[in-house]
């Protein structure tokens, strides 16, 4: 009998745990996470039992479906009851991660390699979440081992000819092989006369002399490049020049690991406020060979706070804390600068990243393109690849995207006739939509397409056209707004006209007044005078009456800038009054 009522209590404890149970899954649909732990925890102390097996189950089913948020509520109150599961506390770490959740992912990555110091995976994670980079597992050891056999930094680019250093090889070495076969002809002839006259003793040496000739690399020596590269150096060339070649040989001297020259290369440059890119890093490469590693890190931290998404950067800084022995902080900056790599298939060198990307472009690969140019704007302004990766967009029928490229490239070049012509292009496309759907009586449609249109670029036309469509929609507050825009564009556009052809007055008259026709000059500055205050005009006109002793039309020139100087001040408190009560 009692058995059969302990039974009995179970069952209800069991019927009441999973009506608890089913509490929190209704949480968990309302997005309640909180909330829904506390329901899965008074489950599991009423039945203990069975409820970790449904938590289990509910836990796989969230975590497969891509649901992190869930799984990672289920998973948290499941780790409370088994802490010393650390494949768990690796698995909560990622769906954490999943949801952009760093701090919680880093906690439960730790908690797993607290548990055992040895689960590789976790500690992986661990720098992978660190670093803000979507790889999980196998897949960060997998990315960072493409480092393993890189021993030395990853240097830039050489500037102004980044064939510097292979073409004066080419060169080098040409002009070597050249000396070598002098001497080899010169210690053969040598050879030959030593045999005649049966000097042994000389003929051994000269015969070592010819095989070691015969032996020798034509490769240039660094002594031979460095003198080269700082020929080139020549102060009286423009400073971009000067200071490029400067930093080719130091950056030269870096590669060869001759960290004095390099140092005092960089260190010149940095001292004349050289902007070049690089720099810096290399700056701080050469401290790092220079065994001065806590200086080299502070350099590049601080480098990555202005820029955290730069290749070099990242993969060098991965390097110096290998060579630091700090294992944690060197996988996350290489995973990072895996993922980096992995976006710019695998170049560093923006030189590279380019000629490739302008190799999709051409081919109409268009998605490969852009993604391959979008990581060269990250890092530099780029008036071709801002044009490519609009005309990728055009070709995709993606008119926002390539509008937003165009505008970079206007702002980059403001008197850029592609930037110009292609967004009157997209504007046009906008419009012609709106008048089709205008004319199958889609109005609606058809003003969301003159919006667009506007969006791209403000056309008198378009916003005049833009106010029939609301017209027709009956929404007078709109008409209105685009009316008196469209109104104001009228004025502006007959402003910029008339300064226009005031400037042209104006130069016209300088001209006649240089040629000493003053009578033109005149005309001329009194048509730019008349229709707008300007000093540089009075006093042209001023010179010209003082100088033809033209005392009636100076006294009037005199009287016509005082009215128009009390008339602007007049406007301008008008102004600053209309301003104070439409605040007010």
């Amino acid at each position: 009998m009692l058995e059969s009522f302990a039974k009995k209590r179970e069952a209800k404890a069991q019927q009441k745990a999973y009506e608890q149970y089913l509490k929190g899954c209704e949480c968990l649909e309302g997005r309640l996470y909180k909330q829904a732990m506390i329901e899965f925890e008074k489950a599991l102390k009423l039945d203990p039992k069975t409820m970790p097996t449904h938590l289990k189950n509910s836990f796989h089913s969230y975590a497969s479906g891509g649901d992190g948020d869930c799984a990672l509520s289920i998973g948290l109150v499941l780790l409370k009851l088994r802490p010393k599961d650390y494949k768990l506390a690796n698995h909560l770490g990622n769906c954490a991660r999943q949801q952009q959740n760093y701090k919680q992912a880093n906690n439960l990555y730790r908690h797993a390699l607290k548990v055992n110091k040895k689960y590789e995976i976790a500690f992986y994670n661990l720098a992978a979440s660190m670093g803000k980079v979507s790889k999980f597992d196998e897949e960060v050891l997998s990315a960072v081992k493409q480092f393993e056999e890189v021993k030395d930094f990853i240097l830039p680019d050489y500037y102004n000819n980044p064939q510097i250093v292979e073409e004066l090889s080419e060169a080098l070495s040409a002009e070597n092989e050249k000396q070598r076969k002098e001497k080899i002809q010169e210690l053969m002839l040598q050879k030959e006369q030593q045999e005649m006259t049966q000097e042994l003793v000389a003929l051994r040496v000269t015969e070592q002399e010819l095989k070691k000739c015969e032996e020798q690399s034509d490769d240039p020596t660094f002594e031979q490049l460095s003198h080269a590269l700082s020929e080139l150096v020549q102060e009286k060339d423009p400073v971009l020049i000067y200071q490029g070649n400067l930093f080719n040989l130091g950056l030269y001297a870096l590669s060869q690991k001759i960290h004095d020259l390099a140092f005092d290369c960089f260190s010149k440059l940095r001292k004349q406020k050289c902007q070049l890119d690089y720099l810096e890093m290399c700056l701080a490469l050469t401290f790092a060979l220079k065994n001065h590693r806590t200086k080299a890190i502070d350099f590049f931290i601080r480098l990555l706070g202005i820029t955290p998404y730069n290749r070099y950067y990242n993969v060098n800084l991965g390097l110096l804390y290998r060579r630091n022995k700090n294992r944690l902080l060197c996988f996350k900056y290489l995973a990072v600068g895996a993922a980096l790599l992995e976006k710019s298939d695998g170049h560093y060198r923006l030189s590279e990243l380019k000629v490739l990307a302008a190799g999709h472009f051409k081919a109409g690969r268009y998605v490969k393109a852009i993604q391959l140019y979008e990581v060269v704007v990250s890092e530099q302004d780029d008036l071709v690849a801002w044009s490519h990766i609009g005309e990728s967009h055009l070709a995709r029928q993606h008119f926002e995207d390539a509008a937003e490229a165009f505008r970079r490239l206007q702002k980059l070049d403001p008197k850029s006739d592609t930037a110009q012509q292609k967004l009157r292009a997209i504007h046009n496309h906008y419009f012609d939509r709106g008048e089709e759907f205008f004319h199958a009586s889609k109005y609606r449609a058809a003003a969301g397409q003159f919006e667009k249109a506007m969006t791209i670029l403000k056309i008198a036309e378009t916003i005049k056209r833009a106010a029939g469509v609301y017209q027709v929609l009956k929404n007078p507050n709109r008409v209105t707004e685009l009316m008196e825009e469209y109104e104001a564009m009228l004025l502006h556009e007959k402003e910029v006209e008339q300064e226009e052809r005031r400037q042209a007055y104006f130069l016209q008259g300088k001209r006649f007044m240089k040629k000493h026709d003053f009578n033109k000059a005149i005309e001329n500055l009194e048509l730019a005078f008349r229709m707008k205050l300007d000093k540089d005009v009075f006093m042209y006109l001023a010179t010209i009456y003082k100088k033809l002793k033209r005392d009636v039309e100076m006294r009037d020139l005199l009287d016509r800038w005082n009215r128009m100087v009390e008339y602007e001040d007049r406007m301008k408190k008008f102004r600053k009054e209309e301003e104070r009560s439409q605040k007010s």
